[in-house]
């Protein structure tokens, strides 16, 4: 801890005995540590920004799951210069209206593949979600200092490490993480929020996760209003221009409509939308990573019990909501971690601070450091593990069977299932459509439950289907853990009307 030149020339026995000339040398000195404790300070959120961007910066997978279909819009959209309405990739509901939430996130990861390939969306998605954090990082220790963000970070990481696909919801993360800056800190939040209606059209543009940031934004402004009666017409302004930014999307109001209700139209269960509790008995461990985050959460509040502490409405009401969409909806897990880790900062740091125990960086900051690389270690171990090693490169797991498919030019239409739909498109839209792919949202209810799954299960049913779209080949991923996807494919291997042509460790082809 250093004592200021006015402090110590108000001290007796610093002052007897000291000329002017050596009280300016003491405060050239002292100026001198406050300068390095600085730039130790931003060395080290560079290094914790570094330790972010190595939780995005691996080998990707995420054309198994839904990116190729992303780049495939992004694709049309740019070249017709319109956002589709209704499910142009499948033969079986071509006409069923489709609410595309993300589409221009889909044209900036279709013109980011053009210009740089696989490696250059690694790195947008690095750097997007690895500021998000740093912001987040940053906002706890501009309150809190270095060493408790730091501890609390690692029972964090585990969450952060659930979701690192490439997907529009990076958008959402940055956004959110913004919000959060500005209801923390009252006063950039007096300049950032005149921006919340650009960030509100841009948002209902990149991802559905916007009607939480709308909902956020009205609580940053509430926050705002109960700060300062003064605000209240300037926040009634902004208010207004956040609705219009809204309105600005392809699909006007029913856009913002839509945003709300889209989860009404999921014939199909993904895991994504399941809840806390129905995971919690099939053993996944993004179960585990974010019950902690919980217990985080509510061992900081109950430390703060006895001290008074004034808490903010918007935080309070904030986490409450963001707290039980999570236990409802695990897809929101890193709105979740944010918010809670930054809470569980300033909850931990208030009693540490009353005991006098954060004086300056420099002791925090080693602490910071060593926790910092110890992060590292685990996040190389996660993505090890994962068979997704820090670095660039590109795994699809479907694409020998895919490449075999196109290369002896099987005839469709062609029977698949849920989960390499969205793989199919990117590879072969619009030379041949698909039975189904896995956007819930685009296939009517009925169609899951009275053609997609009974067709797997009831051999009658099959044979209907089969000779209703003239269906000439089937090729099917064996990830697909469904009972009704096991039982088909038991079946269908003995069956002497299909024959097996192709098989590997995740598809194949009859």
């Amino acid at each position: 801890m250093y004592i200021t030149v006015k402090q110590m020339v108000s001290i007796p026995q610093l002052n007897s005995g000291l000329t002017l000339s050596e009280i300016e040398w003491v405060n050239r000195l002292i100026r001198y540590n406050e300068d390095m404790d600085k730039n130790f300070k931003i060395l080290l959120l560079i290094f914790w920004f570094f330790v972010f961007f190595l939780i995005y910066f691996h080998t990707t997978d995420s054309f198994d799951q839904d990116l190729g279909r992303h780049i495939k819009f992004g694709e049309i959209i740019w070249q017709t210069r319109e956002v589709p309405k209704t499910n142009l990739f499948s033969y079986t509901n071509p006409e069923e209206p489709v609410f595309n939430s993300h589409w221009g996130a889909q044209v900036v990861f279709y013109l980011i593949h053009q210009v740089a390939g696989v490696n250059g969306l690694i790195i947008m998605s690095a750097l997007i979600n690895a500021a998000s954090l740093g912001l987040i990082f940053t906002l706890a220790v501009k309150r809190v200092e270095f060493l408790i963000p730091s501890i609390l970070f690692i029972p964090f990481l585990y969450i952060f490490l659930d979701r690192t696909w490439i997907r529009p919801e990076m958008f959402g993360n940055l956004f959110f993480a913004i919000l959060l800056v500005c209801l923390f800190l009252p006063k950039l939040r007096s300049r950032l929020k005149w921006f919340f209606p650009i960030i509100a059209f841009l948002w209902i543009n990149l991802h559905i996760s916007a009607v939480l940031g709308v909902f956020t934004m009205g609580l940053i402004l509430l926050q705002d209003s109960l700060e300062s009666i003064r605000r209240i017409r300037g926040n009634i302004l902004i208010g207004a221009l956040i609705l219009i930014g809204l309105l600005i999307n392809p699909y006007g109001l029913n856009g913002v409509l839509s945003a709300f209700t889209v989860l009404n139209k999921y014939g199909y269960t993904i895991v994504e939308n399941q809840s806390l509790f129905f995971l919690k008995d099939f053993g996944f461990p993004l179960v585990w990573h974010i019950l902690i985050g919980f217990l985080a959460v509510f061992l900081s509040f109950f430390l703060t019990f006895h001290i008074k502490k004034k808490f903010l409405v918007g935080e309070i009401i904030l986490l409450l909501v963001v707290g039980i969409l999570t236990l409802r909806f695990v897809r929101n897990e890193i709105f979740f971690a944010y918010l809670a880790f930054i809470v569980s900062c300033l909850n931990f740091g208030l009693p540490v601070r009353q005991a006098g125990q954060l004086r300056g960086i420099v002791r925090g900051g080693w602490a910071s450091l060593l926790l910092g690389l110890i992060s590292i270690v685990l996040i190389r171990e996660s993505h090890e593990l994962h068979g997704l090693p820090i670095g660039f490169g590109n795994q699809e797991s479907y694409k020998k069977g895919v490449d075999f498919l196109a290369k002896n030019d099987l005839k469709g239409p062609i029977f698949n299932n849920f989960d390499i739909g969205g793989y199919l498109i990117y590879r072969l839209y619009p030379g041949q459509k698909v039975f189904v792919d896995n956007r819930p949202e685009a296939y009517p209810v009925d169609f899951f439950q009275k053609i997609y799954i009974p067709t797997q299960q009831n051999p009658k049913k099959f044979e209907e289907i089969i000779n209703q779209y003239r269906i000439q080949t089937i090729i099917w991923g064996h990830n697909d853990i469904t009972p009704w996807s096991r039982s088909f494919m038991e079946r269908i291997s003995t069956d002497p009307e299909w024959r097996e042509i192709y098989q590997d460790e995740v598809l194949a082809i009859y």
